[in-house]
């Protein structure tokens, strides 16, 4: 959304556009560094060796209890 305003308001208010591109450049560095979290977070102590289907389940369970986000994992292939 921060980068279509910024496209939008490029032509005739370039402040702006500038504004919307800082805020753009924000949430995608907080995006990835929640994703890096997450990612760490698979490899917790006394986890360590469990299989990723069930850990990759229990982060979004963990991301998505209180809120109204369902998701449903489904994995498919080899199991332990």
């Amino acid at each position: 959304m921060q980068l279509q305003a910024a496209s939008y308001f490029f032509p005739t208010k370039p402040d702006n556009a500038q504004e919307h591109l800082v805020a753009a450049r924000e949430l995608a560095s907080s995006g990835l560094a929640e994703a890096r979290r997450s990612v760490w977070s698979l490899d917790q102590e006394g986890t360590k060796y469990q299989d990723l289907a069930n850990m990759v389940s229990k982060v979004v369970k963990q991301l998505t209890d209180g809120t109204s986000v369902r998701a449903n994992v489904t994995t498919r292939g080899y199991s332990l």
